[in-house]
């Protein structure tokens, strides 16, 4: 039974019964024969089929989450027998924004991989509503997100501060920001702003609320890229975390806030769900190893 909900349940997820056999080693007609089984048990139609992919009807909506809570717990008794047994194995699927993913995943995998062979790694890169999603929907056992967007229908386990820092142009007049030791975070209401697009806000709009401003927003973009190279122009002032910084900093000036501020990188898992014995382990190990790459953790 659950081989079919598992079928069932990757191909809506993936939108792809072809994805959905590659990614279950089987074949495509093993995964059409799966759903249909199911189709023809319960007396209606799970998925729509067309030439841009398949989709769920109204029906398949109203199963789809139950049958990923009954595999859930089938994946937590399989990784408590073979923890039992002393074998460590099966899929962790994590989600992450990109920065994370850029700066701590690489060598986080493969230090998960070195001591823990036996377990599969999945990633989902996405924005972190996405993730929230990914976490309530159940397509991923943890993910990365920041306290900008964490809420109480999710566990939020804070690990790091993640400072954000004023950016800004080469040319940018120092002599008005205190000799280039700290940006009044105040400015925002009156020098130029480049704003990330709504989806990519939560960090820069928490932190204006917090501080009550209302920014003076010369142009609204899409990425951090898009960001910067605004920045590099002298077109407007941006308002960026270390964590990226860190990785792309070239030909601008970057200054701490005054007051200083920060967003709460952490570890989410959805409260809708078992946490998993791998999902357990991997965050017993990212904290391992946070605490070997930064003086200051929040756990």
């Amino acid at each position: 039974m659950s081989s079919r909900y598992r079928a069932f349940v990757r191909a809506a997820e993936l939108q792809s019964l072809t994805k959905a056999a590659d990614e279950l080693h089987y074949t495509q007609s093993n995964i059409s024969q799966a759903i249909q089984s199911l189709e023809k048990e319960y007396g209606f139609q799970l998925l729509i089929r067309n030439k841009g992919g398949i989709y769920l009807t109204e029906n398949g909506k109203l199963l789809i989450d139950t049958m990923r809570s009954i595999l859930n717990l089938e994946d937590k008794l399989s990784q408590t027998v073979s923890r039992i047994n002393g074998a460590l194995e099966g899929v962790l699927r994590i989600g992450s924004f990109s920065s994370v993913s850029c700066q701590w995943l690489p060598d986080l995998i493969l230090y998960f991989e070195e001591h823990y062979p036996g377990i599969e790694i999945r990633l989902l890169n996405g924005e972190y509503h996405e993730i929230m999603s990914w976490l309530q929907d159940g397509k991923v056992d943890c993910g990365f997100i920041t306290d900008s967007v964490a809420h109480e229908n999710i566990r939020f386990i804070p690990l790091i501060r993640d400072e954000m820092l004023a950016v800004v142009s080469e040319s940018f007049p120092l002599d008005a920001c205190k000799k280039a030791f700290s940006y009044e975070i105040q400015r925002f209401g009156t020098d130029p702003f480049i704003y990330p697009y709504k989806s990519h806000s939560d960090d820069v709009r928490f932190i204006f609320e917090q501080n009550q401003i209302q920014p003076n927003v010369r142009f609204e973009v899409k990425g951090d890229e898009a960001i910067m190279a605004m920045v590099r122009k002298n077109l407007g002032v941006g308002l960026l975390p270390r964590l990226y910084l860190d990785m792309e900093c070239s030909q601008v000036r970057l200054l701490p806030l005054a007051p200083r501020q920060y967003r709460i990188i952490g570890a989410a898992v959805s409260n809708r769900f078992h946490m998993l014995p791998l999902t357990r382990l991997f965050l017993d190990c990212l904290k391992v190893w946070l605490l070997e790459h930064y003086t200051e953790t929040l756990f």
